[in-house]
C-alpha cells in the first residue's frame, strides 16, 4: 500500500511543481540580471515544496517493509537506451572538460563539470571517461539481460566513485554562485543521483542484498523529482528562447534530465517485477544461475521419487 502511495505522489508532484517552476521562470525570471521581479519569494516557496515532498518520498519509502524481490537478469530496453544516452552525455561533459581545461578556457562560474580546482577537474574528468564507458556497456547490457554488474562488479563503481568527485567539483564552485536557486537545483538532485547510483550497482550485482533494492526507492524516488525538477523546465525555457539558465550549464541538465529518466524507468520496471513475483514467486525471485540449478535439481529429484513410487504407495512406505 506504501508502495502505491509513493508513486501517487511522485507523480501529482510532478505534474503541479514541474509546470509551476516552469511558469517562473517564464514569467518572473528578468533577462538582464537573472533574478526574480518579487525578490525570490515564490522561488523559495517552489523550493520549500520540492523540499517537503522529496522527503515525504525519502521517508515513505523507508517506512515500506515490504519484503524486497531480487534481481532477475532480463531485458529492460527502455531502461538500456536512457543509460546509453546519460553515458553519451557524460562522456560528451568529460572529453569538454578536458578540452577547456587542456587549452586553458575553463569557466570557473560555470556549475557543470569543472572546477576552481585544476587536479580535481582533470581527474574528474579521467574517472568521467571510465563512468561513461561503464553506463554505455550496462545499457547495452540492459538491451540484453543485464548481467554485466553480476558477472564484473567492478564495473558498478567507476559511475558512483565519478559522482562523489563532480560533486566535489559542484561544491567547489557553488562557493562562486550568486543564486541559492542555482545551487539547489543542481547539487542537491545530482547528490541523490550518487545515492542513486550506488544502490544501483549494489543491486545489480547481487552483492547489496534486498537492502539496496530500497535504498534504491529511497534516493531514486527524490531523486526523480528533483532530477526533473531542475532540469527540465530549464531546458523548455531555453527551447522557446527564455533566458532560465546559462548555455554553459546545457551539457548538465542534459545529463541530469537523461539519469533522472533512467532513474524512473528503472523503478517503473522494478514495480512490474514486484506484481509479477506475486504471480509467480518462485520464477522472479531467482538472483542468480545457482538458485536456478538448486530449483531444476529439486524439481528432478521430486520427479524422480513419483516414478520409484508405485501407484497407492507413499515414498515413506516403500522405503520401508
Amino acid at each position: 500500500m506504501i508502495r502505491k502511495g509513493i508513486w501517487w505522489v511522485l507523480g501529482a508532484a510532478l505534474v503541479l511543481l514541474l509546470p509551476g517552476r516552469w511558469a517562473l521562470d517564464a514569467l518572473l525570471l528578468e533577462e538582464d540580471t537573472g533574478l526574480y521581479r518579487d525578490n525570490g519569494q515564490w522561488s523559495f516557496i517552489l523550493l520549500g515544496a520540492f523540499v517537503a515532498v522529496g522527503l515525504a518520498l525519502l521517508l515513505l519509502c523507508r517506512l515500506d517493509k515490504k519484503a524486497p524481490v531480487l534481481w532477475s537478469p532480463r531485458s529492460l530496453p527502455v531502461s538500456g537506451v536512457l543509460a546509453i544516452l546519460a553515458g553519451a552525455m557524460v562522456l560528451y561533459s568529460s572529453v569538454l572538460s578536458v578540452v577547456q581545461l587542456s587549452r586553458g578556457e575553463l569557466d570557473t562560474s560555470s556549475a557543470s563539470l569543472a572546477g576552481e580546482q585544476p587536479l580535481l577537474t582533470a581527474l574528474t574528468s579521467v574517472l568521467g571517461l571510465l563512468a561513461a564507458l561503464s553506463i554505455m556497456v550496462w545499457g547495452g547490457s540492459l538491451l540484453n539481460r543485464g548481467t554485466l554488474f553480476q558477472d564484473h562488479p567492478i564495473a558498478g563503481l567507476f559511475p558512483p566513485v565519478w559522482g562523489c568527485l563532480e560533486l566535489a567539483a559542484m561544491f567547489v564552485n557553488s562557493a562562486a554562485e550568486a543564486s541559492v536557486q542555482e545551487n539547489f537545483y543542481s547539487v542537491l538532485p545530482f547528490g541523490l543521483c550518487v545515492l542513486f547510483l550506488f544502490g544501483q550497482s549494489s543491486y545489480f550485482s547481487s552483492v547489496g542484498g534486498p537492502v539496496s533494492r530500497r535504498r534504491m526507492y529511497q534516493y531514486g524516488a527524490p531523486f526523480v523529482l528533483l532530477g526533473l525538477g531542475g532540469s527540465l523546465p530549464p531546458l523548455v525555457c531555453l527551447a522557446m528562447g527564455i533566458p532560465a539558465a546559462e548555455t554553459d550549464s546545457l551539457p548538465f541538465l542534459g545529463m541530469l534530465l537523461l539519469f533522472s529518466l533512467y532513474a524512473l524507468s528503472v523503478l517503473w520496471s522494478l514495480r512490474r517485477e514486484e506484481s509479477r513475483s506475486r504471480l509467480h514467486p518462485v520464477s522472479v525471485r531467482l538472483s542468480s544461475t545457482a538458485d536456478l540449478d538448486r530449483v531444476v535439481m529439486e524439481w528432478r529429484q521430486k520427479q524422480i521419487t513419483r516414478k520409484d513410487t508405485p501407484t497407492g504407495e507413499s515414498p515413506a512406505g516403500k522405503s520401508e
